[in-house]
């Protein structure tokens, strides 16, 4: 009978697995690794009622009578109206934007922090953060052009529909052509669809194989997916039990998954609450339309934390399928290079 490398590293993945983060369990050291899962594997208030007089000061002060909808808009096209508003609106989108790359890079990193991290079964992560932010940077690139190419094949798809919806091609003199629009909904889907297809295998090698290979040979990013396509395709029929075996491990998790995001709901659903009613009372309930220029400084930095605290307590029970995860590609990934052997 043929013996698949895949399938021989199923129980060396599962019995790693169980040496590292049952045998002895460490509460403490299971949290930290749940951190580091987070951040390289694959983001509280209190004290706001929600009572009618929640926005009480924009009708007036107490006993103004409230506010109603209308009141609320005509504050918000009031804002809006404000020379001021172009440059909060310029300085958010930096800040979103400067805050959203340091995020990608330090999740780059991380994969090289994670992947030391199941090789050696724990990393002091301050050291091991400083030894791979190099090369967080062309990782982070990496991710950006593939986020960059699925704007611009999005862009080149809608393009047409939308010039053939200026031109009246789906009604061309009566009422809308039904077959024209069925037609052209069915072209786009499969182009996404195919799209989507490209996107989940570029990022699966880079994931899966990759980012090993950056980190064991000191390759960079396209030089390392290049080796890991051509080590893939030279497996043949083993490649695709790996892949397939890989989707029934994520199978799994997501189902496990499931609860765990339950748990991270409930943890974080009573601060989520209060952050939310704080943001709302703090942006509409100001003496001038400018009075929410400071608050976005702490309530975006805020909802941020949150985010990542809920992933967090949803990601900690999960460490074992990230972990098993991670050990099954490295183990597949030695069996077929010798080289690639970490664990």
């Amino acid at each position: 009978m043929a013996s698949y490398r895949a399938v021989d590293a199923v129980n060396p993945a599962i019995d790693h697995t169980r040496r590292m983060l049952f045998k002895p369990f460490d509460l403490g050291r299971w949290l930290k690794l749940a951190f580091v899962a987070l951040l390289g594997g694959a983001a509280a208030g209190g004290g706001f009622n929600f009572n009618g007089n929640l926005f009480q000061r924009w009708g007036g002060g107490p006993g103004g009578g409230g506010t109603s909808f209308h009141d609320l808009w005509e504050k918000f096209t009031e804002l809006i109206s404000q020379p001021q508003t172009l440059v909060v609106l310029v300085v958010l989108v930096l800040f979103l934007l400067a805050v959203g790359l340091a995020v990608w890079w330090i999740r780059a990193v991380f994969s090289f922090v994670w992947i030391e991290t199941v090789a050696h079964g724990d990393v002091e992560i301050g050291a091991s953060f400083q030894q791979h932010r190099h090369r967080g940077l062309p990782l982070m690139g990496w991710y950006i052009g593939i986020t960059v190419a699925s704007f611009l094949v999005l862009a080149i798809i809608a393009a047409p529909i939308i010039l053939a919806v200026m031109g009246g091609w789906f009604n061309p003199g009566g009422p809308p052509s039904v077959g024209r629009i069925v037609g052209v909904g069915l072209v786009a889907l499969v182009l996404l669809m195919a799209w989507s297809v490209v996107v989940s295998v570029v990022q699966f090698l880079t994931c899966d194989f990759a980012i090993p290979i950056m980190y064991i040979r000191n390759v960079g990013v396209i030089a390392a997916f290049v080796q890991a396509w051509d080590l893939l395709k030279a497996q043949g029929w083993d490649a695709v039990i790996y892949v397939l075996l890989r989707i029934a491990a994520v199978m799994v998790m997501g189902f496990a998954g499931f609860f765990a995001a339950c748990l991270g709901g409930l943890i974080g659903a009573v601060p989520m609450a209060g952050l939310l009613g704080g943001s709302v009372a703090t942006l509409l309930a100001g003496t001038s339309p400018q009075a929410f220029i400071p608050a976005l400084l702490v309530l975006l930095p805020a909802w941020l934390a949150l985010v990542l605290a809920i992933q967090y307590a949803a990601q900690t029970p999960l460490l074992p399928f990230s972990w098993f995860i991670r050990v099954f590609s490295l183990k597949y990934l030695g069996a077929i290079a010798s080289d690639l052997t970490i664990v």
